[in-house]
């Protein structure tokens, strides 16, 4: 007789998860081929990625996130804002709380509206200039490995053509990384489309 396997639903502007509880359930629920079916749109719930909750106490938890392929990555801020809010809704943290992730450390809160605002570590690692395909950019560790470049013709079509290139080429094997491509709209204000590395391809945030 099969066993039900609680799960929850979020996103993060478009940028969606399948979310567990580790004390809720009964299996093994970070083997890579679970997750990859999950995962799914046609066959499993469908979401970019799966993350798994576990050590929760009023003002702490641990946050394990997980690809659409199976594969376990360090950090998703998207996805980490999605867990607070959901942990908020079940009362089992407080308006404020640490939490881990595979990149160390982090802290949320939320203010008198009820928006949550998570604290973000300072890149690890930056490099000089790098030109791929022809586009110049940053090879950036900010909990997650990115390559950020500027391109002033930005389209999902542009994105899905030289995205995979950056994310496979030779500079960044053998793991690759998540491709960011910006244009600058002004002194404050940017707009960003992502390739992502795991889920192989266009993401609606990042």
């Amino acid at each position: 007789m099969s066993k039900m396997i609680p799960f929850y639903k979020g996103h993060g502007t478009g940028n969606d998860f399948v979310i567990f509880l580790k004390n809720e359930c009964f299996q093994d629920i970070s083997n890579p081929s679970f997750i990859e079916k999950i995962c799914n749109r046609r066959m499993g719930i469908g979401a970019d990625g799966v993350i798994i909750i576990s050590d929760i106490s009023s003002n702490y938890f641990k946050m394990d996130y997980y690809n659409s392929d199976g594969s376990w990555e360090t950090f998703c801020a998207n996805g980490s804002r999605c867990v607070g809010k959901l942990l908020s809704q079940k009362r089992l943290i407080e308006k404020k709380a640490n939490f881990t992730a595979g990149d160390g450390e982090h802290q949320l809160k939320f203010d008198d509206s009820g928006d949550i605002w998570i604290k973000m570590k300072s890149p690890s690692f930056v490099t000089d200039e790098i030109s791929l395909f022809g586009f110049s950019g940053k090879h950036v560790d900010s909990g997650a490995k990115h390559f950020a470049c500027k391109t002033e013709n930005l389209s999902n079509e542009l994105v899905q053509e030289f995205g995979p290139k950056i994310r496979f080429s030779e500079e960044f094997s053998p793991d690759g990384l998540n491709v960011n491509f910006v244009k600058w709209i002004s002194e404050n204000e940017i707009e960003v489309i992502t390739y992502e590395k795991g889920i192989e391809k266009v993401m609606l945030s990042c």
